[in-house]
């Protein structure tokens, strides 16, 4: 992608580039495989803090991202994700590269704690003994509630927090993966207004969002948007998505 993005590389026929978001570890055990068989390669998105421990036993099967999260929360468990040395591996034999999705993949309050009827998402789990809570968001996707001073964020604030997480995941990953992390995606896809002015400055080449569309010479490189696979939309609606002529707009003329 930095190639048809920065230098122009011309591309003349539908292409795929295949992404996925949080390093899960059935990258490890069922996607790494059909890459290899079929000759692919991919960009991961991964969150340091969220690396398994080596010499914690990880999760063999198919990964429920929720399922994951909600173990995360109640004790710490990380079984879910790819160790630092297993990311490093499939970096190494070149199945993937690794791109950044933010320290933690965190959400964080936005307002102060209030009464909260329904706490069933993954991320209100360390309130839920209280019935109390705050509005939470996706932490880098806009300025949080400081309880201490009880206030949101001011906008200097918040930019550089966002700068530090970005920079300080960017340079831990090129650390674990042996090469320098030049991709970012927001986690949720949530990207905040200057979000692409804060991948920039924080050394990515390219930002990726959720905003569904296909890539073309037209987007901003550290704002690109993607389009989301999920298993109920089925092949004959990926086939669809590949076969119509977006590809055009990455095209050389």
């Amino acid at each position: 992608m930095q190639q048809v993005v920065w230098k122009g590389r011309k591309i003349n026929s539908p292409a795929v580039m295949l992404t996925f978001d949080d390093g899960f570890r059935d990258l490890l055990t069922i996607v790494a495989p059909i890459l290899r068989k079929y000759g692919f390669k991919a960009l991961v998105f991964a969150a340091p803090n969220l690396l398994r421990a080596e010499g914690e036993e990880g999760t063999a099967g198919e990964i429920d991202s929720n399922r994951a999260f909600e173990a995360f929360m109640e004790n710490g468990d990380r079984s879910a994700w790819l160790s630092a040395r297993e990311l490093r591996a499939l970096a190494g034999e070149g199945l993937i590269e690794v791109g950044s999705h933010s320290l933690s993949h965190a959400k964080a309050p936005v307002s102060a704690e209030h009464d909260v009827t329904d706490l069933r998402h993954w991320s209100y789990h360390p309130f839920r003994a209280f019935g109390r809570a705050p509005d939470l968001r996706p932490e880098l996707a806009g300025p949080v509630h400081l309880a201490s001073l009880g206030r949101l964020e001011q906008e200097n604030e918040f930019k550089a927090r966002v700068e530090e997480n970005l920079r300080k995941s960017r340079e831990i990953l090129s650390e674990v993966s042996g090469h320098t992390v030049s991709s970012f995606a927001w986690p949720w896809g949530e990207e905040p207004e200057e979000g692409a002015e804060l991948v920039a400055k924080s050394g990515y080449e390219l930002g990726f969002t959720l905003r569904r569309g296909s890539c073309r010479r037209s987007d901003a490189p550290h704002s690109l948007p993607r389009r989301e696979v999920k298993r109920r939309k089925g092949l004959q609606w990926f086939k669809r998505e590949v076969d119509t002529p977006w590809w055009r707009g990455l095209a050389g003329r």
